[in-house]
């Protein structure tokens, strides 16, 4: 069966309903992928969430927000829902979907580290290989800043309300291979992005690279998320890398499991919670 899905606020509300009962509770922080999306089909799932199945009664309480960061979700003065939620009950599971955005923004150079910008990307007059278009050593500060702050997110879970849930597991996925396509994002209207498609062009990097670029980024990305599970108490990642079936190159919208150029579409986003998620979650709960 399907989980409830509420916000922070509205999770607090629904249980001043008398003979209101779930049998888990979850607790869902971060990105588009956990927020409301940007899938194109109406009535079908919004986000990696709603696919979600579980044999018993389950409501997921998200205080998930498009765009955000690992960066900005681990820090507790930018995020006071996410340290209430913490402390106000001991959580079944707390499911996390953040780093994608980190590396996104780095790739774009909007992302900085104590206040210095850094840009991943960098142009290559005399290219021999994709890899001379990366540079290594912000991609290295990168992966390191996303680490930092995971581990920064553990202690809030083991710190909050006494250290209530410091024995609850954090779940974590990987993300998949995007590709850099003129397919942004709409929302109400107004475009976003496309993010890796503008960054390629702006450094003026031969098409017949991006896929090799993007590949190896969000390789490296989940091989440093997956890392978490050995180096920090109770946290779970789950590897969703090559689950889905990749969008065309010139296809300026849906196409094949993608929705634009970051998100999945609901058959891509059912396909993930299917194949990878939920029979983790069965796991554990």
């Amino acid at each position: 069966m399907s989980a409830r899905i509420v916000g922070w606020e509205e999770y607090k509300r629904l249980f001043q309903i008398p003979g209101t009962t779930f049998d888990w509770h979850i607790l869902a922080e971060g990105d588009s992928w956990f927020h409301f999306g940007f899938t194109p089909a109406i009535g079908q799932p919004r986000n990696l969430l709603d696919p979600l199945e579980f044999n018993k009664s389950t409501v997921i309480a998200s205080v998930a927000l498009s765009g955000d960061t690992i960066q900005h979700i681990s820090q507790p003065s930018a995020n006071p829902s996410l340290l209430e939620a913490m402390g106000y009950r001991k959580w079944n599971l707390i499911l996390v979907s953040a780093g994608g955005n980190d590396l996104i923004d780095a790739l774009s150079g909007s992302y900085t580290i104590k206040g210095t910008t850094i840009e991943i990307l960098q142009p290559a007059a005399a290219a021999s290989h994709f890899m001379d278009y990366i540079n290594t050593i912000a991609l290295e500060s990168l992966l390191d800043h996303i680490e930092n702050y995971y581990r920064q997110f553990s202690e809030l879970r083991n710190s909050e309300g006494n250290g209530i849930n410091k024995d609850t597991n954090i779940v974590v996925h990987c993300y998949d291979y995007i590709t850099a396509r003129n397919a942004p994002a709409v929302l109400i209207g107004k475009k976003l992005g496309p993010w890796a498609y503008k960054a390629f062009m702006k450094h003026k990097i031969p098409s017949s690279q991006w896929a090799y670029i993007t590949d190896y980024l969000f390789e490296r990305l989940a091989e440093r998320l997956l890392r978490l599970a050995n180096k920090l108490p109770n946290v779970v990642v789950v590897n969703t890398l090559n689950t889905l079936h990749a969008a065309e190159p010139d296809a300026k919208g849906d196409s094949n499991d993608w929705a634009n150029e970051i998100h999945p579409n609901s058959g891509g986003y059912t396909k993930l919670a299917n194949k990878k998620i939920s029979p983790k979650l069965a796991l554990l709960l």
